[in-house]
């Protein structure tokens, strides 16, 4: 019938009554079912893994010699990653220097201050945090990627575990300032006896109270062997806990060829007002040579960008017994992940010496199996001096189902016993959450008959409960 009744309307009184009725459907359709900018499951994040658990060693000459290569052929030609190398480094001799660095391409490029060169404080363990960080674009043609170590004493022996090279894709999914941030300084600067500030990065961030994953990283030269190089991360200049100066770290060296190397890590829930993170150093005391700040670079990456994530902090120290014990406070995370696939993995502590003898392992367990092998192996964080507030971090990526996940974090006494103090964990996803989702019903603009105008979106906060607790104490460090 409507068929017959629109053949006896000429052409242009039917475009006149059918038009607008098939917009009204449209608009209709439309608003029931808007469109996203983003599909839901956004997919997982490119990164870039390689990961070496069995000691590394080698001894004869002087040469250095490759510990772990990631090919050329992982890297995307012209992409830009956050790049982070890490490993266990120590020797047989504390009276000799031993070296690890990052280099690329058959050259071997080294990049930029990731050279350490330590003087262990004891023979006999791992004493030593290698933990460098940049951001890095690939060249067209793609290089290998490689940490490399060697001894300076061809007579002793340079000893490297769990060594871990991670990348993180930042240019395809994720945008500068909205999703991560990075600065960096490679002004060589003689310590004081007040905090100097470097590497700084200023933005605000798009949503209110958006967990943050940051990055400190710091190499320095040791110049005086008798007193600490200090280094913290500063958010907005605040002197008030729980921002107040942590984490910070402490160290006094062994030799004055040194460089060291070292990273603090944590997680900062921020609102969406200006924030200015700054890397800062200063030596101890003023007595004699002073230690100099040689590159910083402070480095961000929104956690809500990715599906899941959850996290732990606690500044105020405590005090671990002789065996595996698990961290009072952040030590035990529980959750199901959303997806099955691949999660990043950090964590972070600092040894509050009491004494040179003052020496800790720590590990992350899965259901009850150590992730990376082999990480609990050996000593860690052994002080060089009873100042001393030693890093100790650990980084791996591991793959996950998408069923419930008992994760432990671990602290063990091998020695003097001191606290250990600003503990971390960060646990995210590498499956991406979705950009982008529709308002509700009665948020969205309504259609009118002259055409569509696309619904308002806001950004999803996919991701599962946080477990921080803030300690409130005074600043210790002041």
């Amino acid at each position: 019938m409507a068929f017959s009744f629109l053949n006896g309307i000429s052409g242009r009184i039917r475009m006149k009554i059918v038009l607008p009725v098939f917009l009204v459907i449209t608009a209709l359709i439309l608003y029931q079912f808007p469109f996203s900018n983003v599909d839901a499951g956004a997919g997982p994040i490119e990164t870039i893994y390689g990961e070496e658990t069995t000691e590394q060693t080698h001894t004869g000459d002087s040469l250095f010699v490759d510990v772990l290569t990631v090919a050329s052929s992982s890297w995307t030609a012209n992409a830009t990653y956050i790049l982070i190398a890490t490993a266990d480094t120590g020797g047989n001799s504390s009276n000799n220097l031993f070296e690890t660095r990052l280099v690329s391409g058959d050259s071997e490029d080294v990049f930029t201050d990731s050279h350490s060169i330590i003087e262990p404080e004891s023979s006999s363990s791992f004493q030593s945090s290698y933990y460098y960080v940049t951001k890095y674009t690939a060249p067209t043609t793609p290089q290998d990627i490689r940490i490399q170590h060697s001894t300076a004493n061809s007579a002793s022996t340079v000893e490297t575990e769990t060594i871990v090279l991670l990348a993180i894709r930042l240019d395809e999914d994720l945008t500068e300032n909205e999703d991560w941030f990075f600065a960096t300084t490679t002004n060589q600067i003689t310590n004081t006896t007040s905090f100097i500030d470097h590497a700084s990065s200023t933005f605000t961030p798009l949503n209110n109270n958006d967990d943050w994953l940051v990055f400190g990283n710091i190499t320095w030269y040791v110049n005086n062997a008798a007193k600490n190089f200090e280094t913290r991360i500063r958010l907005d200049g605040t002197e008030a806990a729980p921002f107040d100066d942590a984490p910070f770290i402490s160290e006094e060296g062994e030799d004055g060829l040194e460089q060291r190397v070292r990273t603090m890590t944590r997680v900062f829930t921020l609102s969406n007002s200006e924030h200015t993170f700054t890397i800062q150093t200063r030596d101890s005391s003023s007595a004699g040579s002073d230690n100099d700040h040689k590159r910083s670079a402070i480095v961000g990456l929104r956690l809500n960008a990715f599906e899941d994530h959850l996290f732990g902090w606690e500044e105020e120290g405590f005090l671990p017994s002789f065996g595996s014990i698990e961290d009072p406070d952040i030590g035990d995370q529980a959750f199901t992940p959303s997806t099955a696939g691949d999660f990043i993995f950090t964590a972070f502590g600092v040894s509050d010496a009491s004494s040179t003898a003052s020496s800790y392992r720590r590990r992350i367990q899965i259901g009850g199996t150590t992730h990376p092998t082999g990480i609990n192996d050996y000593n860690e964080g052994r002080a060089h001096d009873a100042r001393d507030e030693t890093p100790i971090p650990i980084l791996f990526r591991q793959s996950l189902a998408a069923s419930a996940q008992d994760i432990d974090f671990d602290w063990d006494d091998q020695g003097d016993a001191h606290n250990i103090e600003d503990r971390s964990i960060a646990i995210f996803s590498v499956e991406l959450a979705d950009a982008e989702a529709p308002a509700p019903a009665d948020e969205r603009r309504r259609p009118t008959l002259i055409g569509w105008i696309a619904p308002q979106t806001i950004r999803t906060r996919k991701h599962i409960s946080t477990a921080h607790r803030r300690n409130v104490a005074q600043s210790r460090k002041a």
